[in-house]
């Protein structure tokens, strides 16, 4: 009797301990291509490019968006370059994925300020 037990209480904890319950499922992120910073008027102004991967590869549904952007562009401005990128950051309302981005633009503004490279 006691073997059933810990048999029975070990395969219901086997059961409810296995799966992937936090994944997220790559359609529902976004991936940051690129990350373009500029500096006018005193503030930086941060520009980041994402792709959504929502309409690639849809095949069980039989009325894909064809006119859904594949990658928009976010934009925010601060003083520093950390405010700029942490209103941008807030703005997004999915998890962002950065291992893919692939290039970072300064402009001639944004290198020539001593600020600019100390984030």
């Amino acid at each position: 009797m006691k073997k059933k037990i810990i048999l029975l209480s070990g395969l219901a904890t086997s059961l409810l301990l296995s799966g992937c319950w936090d994944v997220t499922e790559p359609q529902r992120m976004y991936y940051v291509d690129g990350l373009g910073i500029d500096y006018k008027e005193g503030q930086y102004e941060i520009y980041l490019q994402l792709i959504n991967f929502t309409n690639v590869a849809t095949s069980e549904s039989s009325n894909p968006n064809p006119q859904a952007a594949q990658a928009e562009v976010g934009q925010a401005k601060g003083n520093t370059l950390e405010e700029a990128l942490f209103k941008l950051f807030r703005s997004i309302d999915q998890k962002v994925f950065w291992g893919h981005m692939t290039y970072i633009i300064f402009s001639k503004e944004a290198m020539q300020d001593k600020n600019a490279l100390s984030f």
